[in-house]
């Protein structure tokens, strides 16, 4: 299924650099976000964190975020 499948209308914005997505998110207007917890330069736990600290101190807001992984389970 997709996001529009489930009812989500918006605009979709992929960023390889979790840096460059917290810049976005600092000036931009989100109402959900998919965290990869395996992400380069800065693992999704982190970038929760960050978003978290933008939340409260700046936008005064609680945006939703999933966090999520594409990495399996070996059995």
């Amino acid at each position: 299924m997709t996001l529009e499948e489930n009812g989500f209308k918006g605009r979709v914005e992929v960023y390889n650099d979790p840096s460059l997505a917290l810049g976005d998110f600092k000036s931009g207007s989100y109402a959900l976000l998919l965290l990869e917890i395996a992400m380069p330069r800065m693992d999704g736990f982190t970038l929760y964190e960050k978003i978290r600290k933008i939340d409260r101190n700046i936008k005064e807001q609680n945006t939703e975020i999933d966090i999520v992984t594409t990495q399996r389970q070996n059995e």
